[in-house]
């Protein structure tokens, strides 16, 4: 419909704005919002003097009338700048004529930027062109983006850094590792991590091993150990043994699991079972319930059961059924309602009915009413509607 739209305004704006009045609700906008796109590439000023005048209710089309003009005609769009009446959609095409025009003409884009004299003009206008220069010249991109206010400057090299780990993922995580020590650091670092050991496994493990940070080293192996578990097991489990036991093992442990039971259930399965210490297999275990939950969640339910006591146990117990309770709700509430042990049960029905009051208040409500739930338990199942 979108692309409809959008071609017709570029040959007759009138008939295509004549049609998108004419179609109902969410039609309607949508083909509106396409036949502007179209029209402002064909006539930008009339296009934009007519959006001007619609109605602010959240709608960005305006914005994104921006976008394409400055990919056609740069000097155009900043022209039409002063048409839009909202700071926060200006701001946005601030940043949008900077991204456009810096794909095409990066030193033009950046010139622009420097004759502004209002700080926040050029920080908007910088991190448009920041991010326009990133796919193409990233090194440059993280020069500037240290230019910009602190508030802006994390997100962009955040970006940036992701942009340059697709070609050059060792020299991002080079990057990162420079960067101010805080939480975002190891975060960053991380994250990078985990990239690289997809596309370069050997480098990326021969860097693992050069860390001496014990706490980025964790963080750095629970992200390795997230995408190498997709690809190669047994070099995800080599890295688990590096790590020490805790928070940070104990998510490797959990995303281990998932992903095998993924490809393979029963090995994950056989895997946990091998597991002496009952923390550490119910970590794997938690993992394997995720994925079964979906295809199995009767089977999911009895594992979950079979966990020691605890908040793994709980959340296992909640997780088993949350797939079934947004689809049928009725049927989870049964399986919930047929745990032998009370306490598991009063679990899994709360979880349940949670979720059940999203999709349908009033027979969740009902069910809730009918129920042997203690009375205290019902008011505030009650009360969250």
């Amino acid at each position: 419909m979108v692309d409809l739209a959008f071609g017709l305004a570029q040959k007759d704006p009138a008939a295509a704005l004549s049609l998108a009045r004419s179609l109902p609700g969410d039609d309607g906008q949508l083909f509106l919002n396409g036949a502007l796109i179209g029209w402002c590439l064909k006539d930008a000023e009339a296009a934009i003097a007519y959006a001007v005048q619609l109605p602010d209710d959240g709608n960005w089309t305006l914005v994104y009338m921006f976008d394409r003009i400055a990919s056609k005609n740069p000097d155009k769009a900043i022209t039409l700048l002063e048409k839009i009446p909202n700071e926060n959609q200006q701001n946005e095409a601030l940043r949008r004529i900077g991204n456009a025009w810096a794909e095409s003409d990066p030193k033009a884009a950046l010139d622009w930027a420097n004759q502004q004299t209002d700080p926040k003009v050029k920080s908007e206008i910088l991190q448009g062109v920041i991010g326009g220069m990133a796919q193409k010249d990233p090194n440059r991109a993280l020069e500037l983006a240290q230019s910009l206010p602190a508030n802006e400057r994390e997100g962009r090299i955040d970006y940036i850094l992701g942009v340059l780990s697709e070609s050059d993922p060792e020299g991002a995580v080079g990057y990162a590792m420079n960067l101010p020590s805080n939480k975002s650091k190891n975060l960053n670092v991380s994250r990078l991590a985990g990239q690289w050991i997809s596309s370069d496994p050997q480098g990326a493990l021969a860097w693992y091993g050069s860390l001496t940070d014990p706490e980025l080293k964790e963080q750095v192996a629970d992200a390795m150990i997230d995408n190498l578990s997709k690809d190669d097991l047994a070099k995800s489990l080599d890295l688990l043994e590096t790590m020490p036991p805790g928070g940070f093992q104990d998510v490797a442990l959990y995303r281990i699991g998932r992903n095998w039971a993924r490809t393979d259930q029963k090995a994950a399965l056989d895997w946990a079972n091998q597991q002496t210490d009952p923390e550490v297999k119910s970590e794997i275990l938690r993992g394997v319930i995720q994925v079964m939950s979906a295809k199995d969640p009767k089977g999911a339910l009895q594992l979950a059961q079979s966990l020691p006591a605890g908040n793994i146990r709980n959340n296992s117990i909640n997780l088993s059924l949350d797939s079934m309770a947004q689809s049928d709700p009725r049927s989870a509430i049964g399986l919930a309602s047929g745990i032998a042990n009370a306490d598991d049960r009063s679990i899994a029905q709360q979880s349940v009915v949670k979720i059940w009051m999203r999709g349908d208040p009033t027979a969740a409500n009902q069910w809730v009413n009918s129920s042997s739930l203690p009375q205290d338990v019902k008011t505030r199942l009650l009360q969250k509607k």
